[in-house]
């Protein structure tokens, strides 16, 4: 949902940091402008963290960690090969 806006209709939308409840007469009436937003602003994260040496992972809260927990491993492990510490080993590889 946080990515999709999948709501349709009449909804109020409740934050986590005690703001004001949002009443939304239409949501699906926002959600071409919302997808766009949300959009801009993962390239905006992503060239943030390439412009100081880091990677972006991406992961929505209504998948499964594993895919995203991967790829995290798999470039920490790099880096710390990189610098000169042991090989990374391959996905499904063990010790």
């Amino acid at each position: 949902a946080e990515e999709e806006l999948p709501f349709e209709g009449r909804i109020e939308m409740t934050g986590c940091e005690d703001e004001a409840p949002l009443l939304v007469s239409n949501a699906g009436s926002l959600r071409d402008a919302y997808r766009e937003r949300m959009r801009e602003h993962k390239l905006r994260l992503i060239r943030a963290a390439e412009s100081i040496g880091w990677f972006y992972a991406h992961h929505v809260t209504n998948t499964p960690p594993h895919g995203v927990l991967l790829q995290l491993f798999q470039y920490l492990s790099a880096d710390t090969y990189a610098r000169g510490g042991a090989q990374p080993f391959a996905a499904g590889w063990s010790r």
